[in-house]
């Protein structure tokens, strides 16, 4: 009972998408977002008992359904109110996993350094859980039920198959391309103007990727396997770079809203904030070789 009970609980990755080369588009879209709803889903009795890694994949299900929105724009238009839904579920996991990666991954890595950051990791951490306890509360609420109901009415009524003329209806294998195209080509185009390019295009350089990324990952059994490989460990790498830089200005943020409530944590913070600023500026000149092979990547 007891391993039953923590297999229930355990964190639940997103598993491959298992497509077959005679699939239609219309059969295509059908089981990437099937398998994009299964992992928010999986994830919810962890969230409910309170666990950062399940929270952190249930969010990811949530960005995967919203990117092959994203993907499969031009042959769609979902209603509103869907997208309203994913929009509001992204924003209330949001908090939670920055103060998670505040408390687990960011200030620690601080804390290595000097041990005037462990009350800061304290601080974040009981954010953290407010958080947890808040989402806890949300997936028992009729709000999250019928947006979940929603989005399955919705993905099984294919009312979404009326648009996009025939294309539904044609093999997945040649029809994805075009759609693949879209997503690597605004990939380089944000890519090639990195070095001229603010924090706010550096962080849609990564959204770019991280699209780019699942768009591949959504397609990868009717993709050569060296080209996937490839492009996948690419992808992963520079969204990994980016996202450190990203998680350093959250952290930013979230370290002055600490200041603003408890005077004490101020010497911390400065410490911890200067600390990221001067890694953030050693990661991003790491970061040219990435961006450069990024800015020509092509799939197809």
């Amino acid at each position: 009972m007891e391993t039953e009970i923590k297999r229930q609980l355990a964190p639940k990755k997103a598993t491959p998408v298992a497509l077959h080369p005679k699939m239609t588009m219309a059969q295509a879209f059908r089981r990437i977002a099937g398998n994009c709803l299964d992992q928010i889903q999986a994830n919810e009795e962890g969230v409910r008992h309170l666990d950062a890694e399940s929270l952190h994949q249930m969010r990811v299900g949530v960005r995967r359904f919203r990117a092959l929105l994203d993907l499969f724009s031009p042959l769609l238009a979902p209603p509103s109110d869907l997208e309203q839904h994913l929009e509001w579920l992204a924003g209330e996991f949001g908090p939670a996993r920055d103060w998670d990666v505040l408390a687990h991954v960011t200030a620690p890595r601080v804390t290595e350094t000097s041990a005037v950051a462990l009350p800061l990791v304290a601080a974040a951490q009981k954010r953290a859980e407010t958080h947890h306890s808040r989402l806890a509360q949300l997936l028992q609420e009729a709000r999250y039920a019928g947006c979940m109901q929603e989005l399955h009415t919705w993905l099984l009524g294919e009312t979404w198959a009326q648009d996009g003329g025939g294309i539904w209806a044609r093999k997945a294998r040649k029809e994805m391309l075009p759609l693949l195209n879209n997503a690597t080509r605004r990939l380089r185009k944000r890519a090639r103007k990195w070095e001229e390019a603010d924090a706010q295009a550096r962080h849609r350089v990564r959204m770019a990727a991280k699209k780019a990324r699942y768009a591949i990952e959504f397609f990868a059994d009717l993709l050569p396997e060296r080209q996937v490989k490839a492009s996948s460990r690419l992808l992963a790498d520079l969204q990994e770079s980016l996202g450190r830089l990203n998680d350093a200005a959250v952290a930013d943020g979230l370290l002055v809203d600490l200041c603003a409530r408890d005077a004490t944590a101020g010497e911390a913070a400065s410490f911890v904030r200067g600390y990221l600023c001067a890694e953030a500026g050693r990661a991003d000149r790491g970061l040219g070789k990435l961006v450069k092979k990024a800015a020509s990547l092509r799939i197809g």
